[in-house]
């Protein structure tokens, strides 16, 4: 019989399958493991039960040892202890018997001597002299000085930050530095439409043709000026802690807004602090009292403004985003609003484009203390 190469190889290389085993064989075997598997439990168990023993015993010993070694120390620390402090052992105490009370001797009075009455001489009469009569100097009042009390200063000076709502009324104020070119254009849009503002120039931004154009505004009646201080040191204000320096620099605005030709009361209207530091709240007490004592009317804060709510918003500072800030802000309250403006070219253009809107709307633009009239 032939095969091929493939059969061949298949046949050569097929494993041989064991040889079936047969069931007695097979019965043998599971036995046997039955049994070394039992044998093995058991060894197991005592094994570990025989070291668990041997573990505790160690243990026990070892506590033995180490009470006992306690023992021995306290007890040799005590006897060094009474050998340095030299104490005795005490003694039992036993009680010494009193004494037998003694008998009472018995009692015998002790007699009292007699007194003899004694005649006692009675002594003379001595006449008596009346002094004379005296004069009492009348007693001169001394004249009391009875000092005035001093009248405390009345607080004259108001503080505003907005007026009533729904009046259809809105103040617009400008800060900060005296652009020439954007007052101008201000004043020739505040002339064209008949609108009031107030202008809160800082001192020392004031040139020769900037103070011209204020100038001229005062005259035309529709701006006024507000005390801004002479630097702008919105730290000085914030502390409120240098009194003198914040008398300087009011006192220094005051004195280069009069050099430039304007009349007093025409600055005493308004003042701001630089970055609104002592008008919060009601304003501070002292810094009411300096304006007060100066013939300041009005402190004036706002209700509406536009860098520090685009910085707390991450809002772009453009023309648009104040337009709408603007614009939103005094249609959601209806006027009483006092809005506060930077002279910079985004702000004076959204400002005229909010007051032209507003106008058709026949809204009012007005003096801050004239929002409550």
């Amino acid at each position: 019989m032939e095969y091929t190469r493939r059969e061949f190889l298949k046949k050569f290389f097929k494993r041989k399958q064991p040889p079936e085993n047969n069931e007695k064989e097979k019965e043998k075997k599971l036995k046997n493991n039955e049994e070394k598997i039992k044998q093995g439990i058991t060894r197991r168990w005592f094994l570990t039960r025989g070291l668990g023993a041997l573990a505790y015993l160690a243990y026990l010993l070892s506590v033995a040892s180490l009470k006992g070694d306690r023992l021995i120390k306290e007890k040799e620390n005590k006897e060094e202890i009474n050998k340095v402090l030299e104490i005795k052992p005490e003694e039992p105490f036993e009680p010494t018997p009193y004494p037998p009370p003694e008998s009472p001797t018995p009692f015998t009075p002790i007699a009292t001597p007699t007194a003899t009455p004694t005649s006692t001489p009675t002594p003379a009469a001595t006449p008596t002299q009346t002094p004379p009569p005296t004069s009492t100097p009348t007693k001169i009042p001394s004249p009391t000085y009875t000092p005035t009390p001093e009248t405390p200063l009345q607080i004259t000076t108001k503080v505003i930050y907005y007026g009533p709502r729904k009046t259809k009324k809105v103040a617009i104020t400008f800060d900060d530095t005296a652009n020439p070119k954007l007052l101008r254009e201000l004043l020739e849009f505040a002339k064209q439409k008949g609108i009031k503002m107030v202008w809160f120039v800082v001192g020392k931004t004031v040139n020769e043709e900037a103070a011209q154009i204020i100038k001229e505004g005062l005259e035309s009646g529709l701006v006024r000026l507000g005390n801004h201080t002479m630097n702008h040191k919105t730290s000085l204000f914030a502390n409120l802690n240098n009194w003198e320096e914040i008398k300087k620099e009011k006192e220094e605005w005051m004195e280069k807004m009069k050099n430039i030709g304007i009349n007093e009361q025409e600055l005493k209207h308004y003042f701001r602090p630089p970055g609104g530091g002592g008008g919060y709240r009601g304003g501070n007490p002292n810094l009411l009292k300096i304006l007060s004592e100066n013939g300041y009317q009005y402190l004036v804060m706002w209700d509406i403004e536009f860098i520090y709510t685009t910085r707390t918003r991450n809002l772009p500072y453009d023309e648009k985003t104040i337009y709408d800030l603007m614009y939103g802000g005094i249609k959601f309250t209806q006027g009483g609003n006092i809005v506060l403006c930077h002279f910079n070219p985004v702000d004076v253009e959204a400002a005229i484009r909010v007051i032209e809107n507003l106008l058709n709307e026949e809204y009012q633009f007005v003096f801050p203390e004239e929002l409550f009239n």
